[in-house]
Parts: C-alpha cells; structure tokens; sequence
C-alpha cells in the first residue's frame, strides 16, 4: 500500500539528521498507513530514541524483530534501547534468548 512517499521522505530526513518531530509524523503516517516492514519500524525506533523515547523505542524495535528475526541489527538495536530505558535485565535476557535462536 502507498504511504505517498512518506517513508522515504522520513528516512531522507533521518539520514540528513533534520526536523526529528517531522521525521516521527512522517514514520506515524506511514505505519498508520501501511505497518507492514522491518525497515520502518527500525527507523521508528531509531527516531524515538533521538528524542529520549527508550520505553517507546523498545516497543518499535520488537516490531522489527517480529518482521526480521534474523535481523542482527533489530536484535542490537532492541537490547540497546532496553538498556537505555533502564530494563538492563532484559537487554540481558534478549541476549541469551538471541543466542538460542541463533542455534
């Protein structure tokens, strides 16, 4: 489904590091739109860190991880911000969870 470019303009943007609260209205739309994609929710979570969002970028990150388990940069990014929101027990845990999987 098209998102009328959204996406890609947020991830222009993102990239170019400007206008973080358009860059989240632009990722809001398109996933409103279209929540299908592991990249999108990458950039999400990405975003919502910027910004001091750790608990809110979690959620986004284990959307990428539902999309691409086998993504070691939704793995990393995940553990990451569940550091960075305080959950260290559970960056810990998704750790050794991602290791099994690895198997």
């Amino acid at each position: 489904m098209d998102d009328g470019g959204r996406f890609e303009e947020a991830k222009t943007m993102f990239r170019k590091g400007k206008d973080i609260n358009r860059i989240l209205q632009l990722l809001a739309e398109s996933i409103s739109i279209n929540p299908i994609g592991q990249e999108k929710w990458m950039y999400l979570g990405g975003a919502l860190n910027v910004v001091g969002y750790h608990r809110d970028a979690v959620a986004a990150y284990c959307q990428a991880v539902v999309f691409d388990p086998t993504s070691d940069a939704a793995w990393k990014s995940l553990q990451d911000s569940c550091s960075k929101a305080g959950f260290a027990s559970t960056a810990t845990g998704l750790s050794w969870f991602r290791k099994i999987l690895q198997r």
